[in-house]
C-alpha cells in the first residue's frame, strides 16, 4: 500500500526528515487528484479556444476573398471611367479558381486585344489565383459568366461589348457574393 502522507514525522528515524531521504521516508512524489482535474480542465479551455479560432481563421480568410473580389473589381471599373478604356475581369471558378483584370489597350480594341493589368501599389499581376498561399480554402464557387466588362461610364458588358442585360455575380466559397448591378455598374458584397 502506497502511503500518501509524510511517513516521518521528523521523530528520529535517523533520516534527518528531509524528502526523498530514503525508502518509505519522506513525501510520496506524484500528483493529487485535485491536481490532475485542474490540468486536466485547463488543457480542455486551450483546446476549445483553439477550435474556435481555427474556425474563426477560415471565416475570416473567406470575408477578406471577398474583399479582395470586391476591390479589385470596382478598381476595373474605376479604371475604365477614369481612363476611358474597356476593363475586363475573367472568372475562373473551381478547384483553380482565378480572376484576372485586365484592360483593352485602345479605344475599340475589343475584347480579344485585352492585357493584364499590373496592380499599381505592389507592381504585382492583377490575376488572383485562390486556394493556395493566403487564400488557401478558399474558391470562387461560381459566376454569373466567365467574364464581365465596364464600359468609360461604368457599365457593365458583356463579353461581346454590349451592355449587361442581366446583374453579373461572383460567389465565394462560404456564401460571400459580389453582385454587379446591369443598370449602373455599382457593386455590392453580400456575406
Amino acid at each position: 500500500m502506497k502511503r500518501c502522507a509524510r511517513t516521518d514525522r521528523g521523530r528520529g528515524s535517523g533520516g534527518g526528515g528531509g524528502r526523498g531521504a530514503g525508502a518509505g521516508q519522506g513525501w510520496r512524489r506524484g500528483f493529487t487528484l485535485v491536481e490532475l482535474i485542474a490540468v486536466l480542465a485547463v488543457l480542455g479551455v486551450l483546446a476549445a479556444a483553439m477550435v474556435a479560432r481555427l474556425g474563426t481563421t477560415s471565416t475570416t480568410r473567406r470575408s477578406a476573398a471577398g474583399q479582395l473580389v470586391l476591390r479589385d473589381v470596382g478598381f476595373a471599373r474605376e479604371r475604365a471611367m477614369n481612363v476611358g478604356l474597356v476593363h475586363w475581369v475573367t472568372v475562373v471558378t473551381g478547384a483553380s479558381s482565378s480572376y484576372t483584370v485586365a484592360a483593352e489597350p485602345t479605344v475599340g480594341a475589343g475584347y480579344a486585344a485585352r492585357v493584364a493589368l499590373v496592380e499599381p501599389a505592389s507592381g504585382r499581376s492583377m490575376q488572383r489565383v485562390f486556394n493556395r498561399d493566403e487564400l488557401s480554402g478558399v474558391t470562387l464557387t461560381s459566376a454569373t459568366a466567365t467574364e464581365v466588362g465596364f464600359s468609360r461610364l461604368g457599365r457593365p458588358l458583356d463579353s461581346t461589348g454590349a451592355a449587361r442585360s442581366a446583374d453579373f455575380a461572383i460567389v465565394v466559397s462560404g456564401g460571400a457574393t459580389v453582385t454587379i448591378t446591369n443598370s449602373t455598374g455599382a457593386l455590392t458584397l453580400t456575406p
